[in-house]
């Protein structure tokens, strides 16, 4: 069980915190409380707690000073979570150069947003424990996780953010491939109704560095997104340092009635992004739709009606509430879906050729194909900012690829935001395509080492799965065909030799930290179909069979 102390200077919150959530049923046990730093200083001595659950704002020494302190004497434990009722950046931004594993704001903090920090919490402990623990007999798995638990890290968290990435912009080749992902992925769509925000921050031109405008970004986002899902299920997709989609499934049938509750939600989001961090945000809902498959429809009538927003409105809907993804979209708009899904292909694949190809089709068939006028511009400014978002997230150093292609720019590629004419923005989406097919060519010599590794990681981290090929392809949005060919191309292992070798490591590693671990478990739990198919592909790699293994032991 892990220890837990809590600090504030305000009994009422001591109080309210430790009977807020039932401590025992996530294994942590509150092993005292203080009333400001230096009283924690010496609890934390005392108590040797795994977290600090502190408020920033208090007498003697405040939960910063208390943190930096901490962590110059006792390192990276304990972890800690911190508390504000204060409504400045400036407290997260500290909070987050200190490591904290999360930043809450008492005036609105729930139960559902304590257990998940300490949950959180937990996580982490058990990471940093896993990674400072000396290698040998008793690793469960490749990364520390327990058997058929994928362990938490950057890459897992993105596969997701590239799922719902492809979903809002309808680039998976088939509904099989998507609905493919979504079991290996582990993500529920299921819902009567979905809706997709298309989001907006302003800064009001603020002088803040690159640095510091990603993290008020990020905790903008984060707080947008926790105060949504206290009324919806939602997902969120960054896209830029000025904008993010909000993807929210909703149980309720009526059109009618959505609209009154969406007006609810995000009048309600707009005040609590602006207190906390004096930043508005501009928000455009998109049609309401039936399937996970129409989510596309609704994010691409968000933007829509993004581009046609007043600059003195914060909220606006779609003229239409109902479904719009039954229209069937015209040859122009057929033709520019397809460019888009192509560019975005050949971003994740880093191909200067594709790459080229689908942007200079996209310039053309806007150009010349769109009927002219304010939906030529619409057309115009959504393929632009698709393409940004494309590249900014399916290309490795995305952003610094574009600040050099948009350098001269006082703005650097965020002066799409600024472009109004048609015109203008074909310029600036002719400069970028220019720029990223010249970087593509330059950065396809590392392509190859640097998809096979990503892969290799996410079999790595999923090793207790039955992976087969088709799975994983659909988790990268590739064919089968063209995943077998990178594995066998890299001149070390077709993806069926990568995957057994992995899955016979593994084993070894399990027979070596538990004798008693019967040969059917074990077969079991790294998934293959009988003990007998196990045994023979472990013979087939290490020259003996599993029983014979453990005797050499």
């Amino acid at each position: 069980m892990k220890k837990i102390i809590i600090v504030d200077d305000e009994m009422l919150v001591l109080v309210g915190i430790s009977s807020m959530i039932d401590w025992n049923a996530l294994d942590v046990q509150i092993a005292g409380t203080a009333h400001n730093g230096q009283q924690a200083l010496e609890l934390i001595e005392r108590e040797k707690p795994d977290i600090v659950l502190i408020d920033i704002n208090m007498p003697v020494k405040n939960g910063l000073d208390t943190a930096r302190e901490c962590r110059e004497k006792f390192g990276q434990l304990p972890v800690f979570i911190f508390l504000t009722s204060y409504e400045e950046f400036s407290f997260a931004k500290a909070a987050i150069e200190i490591q904290a594993v999360d930043y809450l704001i008492k005036i609105s903090l729930t139960q559902e947003q304590l257990t998940a920090a300490v949950q959180k919490a937990c996580r982490q402990i058990d990471e940093l424990l896993e990674r400072n623990k000396p290698a040998g007999i008793g690793d469960s798995s490749a990364d520390g996780a327990a058997p058929g638990v994928s362990a938490p890290s950057a890459s897992s968290i993105s596969f997701k953010e590239r799922f719902f990435f492809r979903l809002i912009h309808d680039s998976f080749d088939t509904q099989e491939q998507m609905e493919s992902a979504t079991v290996e992925l582990k993500i529920d769509l299921s819902a009567s109704r979905y809706v997709v925000a298309s989001m907006e921050v302003v800064f009001d031109n603020r002088e803040m560095d690159e640095e510091s405008l990603g993290k008020l970004y990020a905790s903008t986002v984060k707080t947008a997104a926790e105060t949504v899902s206290r009324f919806v299920r939602c997902n969120t997709v960054c896209l830029d340092l000025r904008h993010f989609a909000l993807i929210m499934f909703f149980d309720a049938d009526s059109p009618a009635l959505l609209n009154k509750e969406l007006e609810r939600i995000f009048a309600t989001v707009h005040d609590v992004v602006y207190s906390y961090f004096s930043v508005e945000l501009r928000c455009a809902v998109g049609s309401v739709e039936k399937t996970p498959a129409g989510i596309s429809a609704s994010y691409q009538n968000a933007k829509n009606v993004a581009v046609l927003m007043p600059a003195e409105e914060s909220l606006a809907f779609a003229a239409d509430s109902s479904s719009t993804s039954a229209t069937m979209p015209s040859e122009w708009e057929s033709r520019l879906s397809e460019l888009k899904k192509n560019a975005e292909n050949a971003f994740e694949r880093l191909d200067p050729k594709e790459a080229e190809s689908a942007l200079s089709g996209l310039y053309e068939c806007l150009e010349k194909e769109v009927p002219p006028g304010n939906q030529q511009r619409i057309e115009a400014m959504d393929s632009a900012c698709t393409m940004l978002y494309a590249a900014l997230s399916l290309i490795p150093d995305g952003p610094e690829m574009l600040e050099g292609i948009f350098a001269d720019k006082a703005d650097s590629y965020r002066s799409i935001y600024r472009l109004r004419s048609t015109s203008e923005i074909l310029d600036w989406l002719k400069i970028f395509s220019e720029g990223i097919s010249s970087l593509l060519q330059e950065k396809r010599t590392t392509y190859k080492d640097h998809i096979l590794q990503t892969v290799r990681e996410y079999i790595n981290i999923n090793i207790y799965k039955r992976l087969s090929l088709n799975d994983v392809a659909s988790v990268f949005g590739f064919t089968p065909n063209y995943l077998s060919q990178l594995f066998s191309k890299s001149g070390e292992s077709s993806f069926v030799e990568y995957v057994t070798a992995q899955k016979v490591a593994e084993a070894q590693r399990l027979l070596a930290g538990d004798p008693n671990l019967k040969i059917y478990e074990l077969a079991d739990r790294l998934g293959f179909e009988s003990a007998f198919y196990f045994s023979t592909v472990f013979k087939k790699v290490t020259g003996c069979s599993p029983s014979e293994y453990r005797e050499t032991l």
